[in-house]
């Protein structure tokens, strides 16, 4: 596509939608030892002057967050049957969702960033700040759970929890059955909550290599 239609096509959709205004936010992230551990940038989308129904679906518009009772109910199991618990931070977590055509919105870029006249970016990826990267985030992680993590049972009516429960024999077991707060011996239990772009994981100790390679590939 040639700059001269490039810039047409901007300038038609800049009359049906708003051209959304970004910004940079700098933070400087400190080591526990009060040092500086890394500079941080991240390009911003002003999401509220998004017009709802025209750069978003305000019917789907949702942050994946686990209610606070289940993750304390986890955390209560993981103690009663001596689990491991990991924090696990995913980087850059909203960029790995994909905007559907039909909601792509213009941005016009941070200040001191330089475009042609006329044009600017089309969003397809899910940025921080607009209404709509937490529930494609959200629908991204599931769909990707179920297609290469289909042993992981989604637990409850949150689509923030996955249960992976597994014999020594590595045959599932039904979640539905009551067992008490008990496990059986060299049993794989693996209980993820989570919380936007952090999540929790308890895990017996025998599903470490399990947990290990999850976190690699994620």
């Amino acid at each position: 596509m040639d700059r001269r239609h490039q810039q047409r096509n901007f300038l038609s959709c800049r009359q049906r939608s708003n051209l959304i205004p970004t910004k940079l936010v700098l933070k400087i992230k400190l080591a526990s030892d009060g040092s500086v551990d890394k500079y941080k940038a991240r390009c911003v989308v002003a999401g509220y002057r998004q017009t709802a129904g025209l750069d978003y679906d305000p019917e789907v518009v949702y942050s994946p967050m686990a209610e606070p009772t289940a993750l304390r109910l986890v955390l209560a199991i993981s103690s009663a049957l001596k689990l491991n618990i990991d924090h696990l931070d995913m980087k850059t977590t909203f960029l790995n969702g994909e905007i559907p055509e039909n909601e792509q919105f213009f941005c016009s870029p941070p200040p001191r960033f330089r475009v042609s006249d006329g044009m600017g970016w089309l969003i397809k990826k899910g940025v921080y700040g607009a209404h709509q990267s937490g529930s494609i985030w959200a629908k991204t992680f599931r769909t990707r759970m179920h297609k290469n993590y289909p042993q992981y049972v989604e637990d409850g009516n949150e689509r923030c929890d996955y249960v992976m429960r597994e014999s020594e024999e590595l045959a599932p077991i039904n979640l539905d059955e009551l067992r008490g707060l008990k496990i059986e011996k060299n049993e794989n239990i693996i209980i993820m909550i989570m919380n936007t772009d952090d999540m929790l994981i308890a895990y017996s100790d025998n599903s470490r290599d399990l947990v290990d390679s999850f976190k690699e590939i994620e």
